[in-house]
């Protein structure tokens, strides 16, 4: 087997290997030289326009061109599976959508307690403390089912929609548990640039922390740029702050996230 042959062959696997890694680009990898090479065939003919001094007319050429096409995905190795597959706005590793449910819950949990605390109180009558009750936990569980909705994105995020999110978050919940424990090194450290709060604290049920800010670690990450890429670069490698994300205009990718999507070009 010739060394073109043994290439070819790795060359193919590197490629079934990326379009393995997400079902969303299963079998790009593969189509795309098929379609690189009817493109490079319809240049080669075209006797006019800006294709007509088109040649590519040696082995040599066209399989180092059939190579390219085949490894033109490679750099998504480097892009995080969170990223590719990121199916809904709050996505990371998870959904967390979840942490937010949980936070409406207790919401649910601590006006059914304050309701029983003022009928102990026997100050107010009974039946407008249960038609009160009844009020508050409709608008919390249609707050939640908004902000679900909105986790899903779309073609388009309305400014009302903003609006509303921007609303929502002004609602609090009470925190009593430590949340700078039993977390990572990385979590310990983006927490720490600020001060801990005293337990117990108040905390907004939809918040953009400055523990949400990953830092871009590489501010040149084009290398000064030598093949002349034009993208903005984020100021931050991510930001995962759950009004920015759930505010996202369109689709579920943050700037942040559609650059590092977009990077494995330069890789």
């Amino acid at each position: 087997m010739s060394s073109k042959e043994n290439s070819d062959d790795l060359t193919k696997l590197i490629a079934g290997a990326t379009d393995a890694k997400s079902p969303y680009t299963g079998g790009h990898c593969a189509r795309v030289p098929k379609v690189a090479e009817m493109l490079v065939d319809a240049a080669c003919k075209a006797e006019e326009g800006p294709f007509a001094d088109f040649r590519m007319d040696t082995k040599d050429q066209r399989w180092e061109f059939e190579v390219a096409a085949w490894l033109h995905d490679g750099g998504k190795v480097t892009t995080p599976e969170y990223v590719v597959d990121k199916a809904t706005k709050l996505e990371t590793i998870y959904n967390r959508i979840h942490e937010i449910r949980m936070r409406f819950e207790v919401l649910l949990r601590d006006a059914e307690i304050a309701t029983y605390q003022k009928r102990l109180a026997g100050d107010v009558d009974e039946f407008l403390l249960e038609a009160q009750l009844a009020k508050e936990k409709k608008q919390i569980s249609d707050d939640f089912a908004f902000v679900a909705a909105c986790n899903i994105g779309g073609e388009f995020m309305a400014d009302e929609k903003i609006e509303r999110l921007e609303q929502i978050a002004t609602r609090t919940w009470t925190r009593h548990l430590d949340d700078r424990i039993g977390i990572s090194n990385d979590e310990a450290v983006l927490k720490n640039n600020t001060p801990a709060p005293t337990l117990p604290v108040i905390e907004q049920v939809l918040a953009d922390k400055p523990e949400h800010i990953i830092p871009r670690t590489n501010s040149k990450p084009f290398d000064d740029n030598p093949h002349g890429f034009k993208m903005d670069i984020p100021e931050n490698q991510y930001n995962l702050g759950e009004l920015y994300n759930l505010g996202i205009r369109k689709g579920t990718l943050s700037p942040e996230d559609r650059f590092k999507i977009n990077e494995h070009t330069i890789i």
